[in-house]
C-alpha cells in the first residue's frame, strides 16, 4: 500500500519520503540525491512572490479550457520569460550542489 505522496505543490512532503529512501537505500541513494535537490529547490521557490503569479496567470483560464475542449489547459505564451527564468535558477541549483558534492568527496 502506498503511502501519502504529495498533491501538487506539496514539496515538503515529496522531499521528506525523498530523505527516508535516500538513507534507506545505499544503492538509490545517488539518484535521490538529484531528487532531493530539485525538491528542495522547489520548495524554496515555490513562495516566491513570481513564481505564485506566473502559476496564477497560467491556470487562470485552465477550467473554461477544459470545458470549451480547449488545449493547451495552460497559457504559456505569456510566460515564457519567467519560465525561462525559472529554468535558469533550477539549472544553478543543481548545478551548484554538484559542485558542492565534488568538493565533498
Amino acid at each position: 500500500m502506498r503511502g501519502a505522496r504529495g498533491g501538487p505543490g506539496e514539496f515538503g512532503r515529496r522531499l521528506q519520503r525523498a530523505l527516508e529512501l535516500a538513507a534507506s537505500s545505499s544503492a538509490a541513494q545517488q539518484p535521490l540525491s538529484l531528487l532531493v535537490t530539485v525538491l528542495a529547490h522547489q520548495e524554496r521557490r515555490a513562495g516566491a512572490q513570481e513564481v505564485a503569479a506566473t502559476a496564477n496567470r497560467m491556470t487562470a483560464g485552465a477550467a473554461l479550457r477544459r470545458l470549451t475542449g480547449l488545449w493547451p489547459l495552460l497559457e504559456l505564451e505569456g510566460c515564457v520569460g519567467q519560465l525561462q527564468v525559472e529554468v535558469n535558477h533550477a539549472v544553478g541549483a543543481i548545478s551548484a550542489e554538484a559542485e558542492l558534492r565534488k568538493s565533498v568527496v
